[in-house]
């Protein structure tokens, strides 16, 4: 009798193992396929452009020993959207004032994507196995790129559309960058939280100078690079100055948004997601931009300046195509995929910060 006892025990202990066994299995399985649905899922984007109208400051009266100034307001216009597509069009740099990089989905990966904004031509820059993201132009027919390939992200030089050289030395995984130098770089690195990461290239060195940052970097080719970083009371503007090692706080950005253009002349431009605002300087507020948009526009999330400070790029959600006027670029007409593709990378379905 004991003896059958035990058994009875051993046998009901060895079930309850595999259903515990059974039930982590599908638990893990079921937490997969949610990720894997997280990550599929990246928001259907596209891209406008603004046309800047007035500067802030304007000479109103001078004299021998004196000039006085008055704040103009500052206002734009909407020019067109210059990207309407379904899908994920979105990280736009401007190459030159008159062509834009931006980064583009179809099916399970990225490539990086040229709009000539006098042709509405758009061409594929690249047709690789692995996913590239946030281009920012470094000459003729090269530019800096994320790579995300097996797991891994990391910061590649581009040219002709091939990898030449990784440039993110042991930093990893990468989500953004930014050109203090072409020796030095800024590196938003996937942690927890996100830091800013200085590498030289030179000595191979990093370190980390500042955590808990937001995607947006932005070098001013004076060893400075503009971020956003949060604090307890949500995310403000910030500056790392290289040549003091120093970070400082600027202003807090509106609505806990972490995208922000900067305007050579007219400094700082962000967005509550459904208006543009530039930062007074003498007061550190948000003031109201004076442009009309279209209802169309929602969810305003990056900006780009064009190097002549005469255009803006602002993404947004998808538009609907059927409202649009005969001037904007539909799907990526003109679309040239003639580079050639990568055959020694292989394809990865990872995702950095959208």
């Amino acid at each position: 009798m004991m003896i059958r006892l035990i058994r009875y025990k051993l046998a009901t202990l060895s079930f309850n193992i595999r259903l515990v066994s059974s039930f982590i299995r599908l638990s893990v399985v079921v937490a997969s396929l949610s990720f894997m649905s997280t990550v599929s899922a990246i928001p259907g984007t596209d891209i406008s452009l603004l046309k800047v109208l007035a500067n802030l400051v304007e000479a109103k009266a001078q004299t021998s020993t004196s000039t006085t100034e008055t704040m103009k307001p500052f206002s734009a216009e909407f020019m067109q959207t210059v990207i309407a597509r379904k899908g994920y069009d979105n990280q736009p740099y401007f190459e030159s004032s008159n062509s834009l990089l931006f980064t583009r989905q179809d099916g399970e990966q990225t490539d990086i994507y040229r709009l000539d904004l006098l042709n509405h031509k758009v061409t594929a820059l690249t047709r690789t196995n692995v996913s590239e993201y946030s281009p920012t132009p470094l000459g003729p027919d090269s530019f800096s790129t994320v790579v995300a390939d097996n797991g891994k992200q990391t910061l590649w030089i581009y040219r002709s559309g091939k990898a030449v050289e990784k440039v993110s030395g042991a930093v990893e995984p990468v989500g953004y960058h930014a050109w203090l130098s072409t020796s030095q770089l800024m590196m938003f690195r996937l942690a927890e939280p996100h830091e800013l990461v200085l590498f030289d290239r030179e000595s191979g060195k990093s370190r980390v100078v500042a955590k808990d940052i937001g995607r947006t970097l932005i070098a001013d080719n004076a060893g400075q690079v503009f971020f956003a970083q949060r604090q307890s009371d949500g995310m403000y503007l910030a500056s790392y100055q290289a040549s003091t090692d120093a970070v400082t706080l600027l202003a807090k950005l509106m609505a806990d948004r972490e995208d922000f253009a900067w305007h050579r002349n007219l400094g700082f431009i962000s967005s509550d997601g459904k208006q543009l605002y530039y930062l007074d300087a003498a007061t550190s507020q948000w003031r109201l931009i004076d442009v009309t948009l279209p209802e169309s526009i929602q969810d305003i999330t990056r900006l780009a300046i064009a190097p002549n400070g005469q255009a803006i790029a602002i993404v947004h959600s998808d538009v609907d195509t059927a409202s649009l006027g005969s001037g904007s670029v539909h799907s990526g007409s003109g679309q040239s995929n003639s580079v050639p593709s990568n055959s020694d990378q292989n394809n990865s379905s990872d995702r950095d910060s959208e």
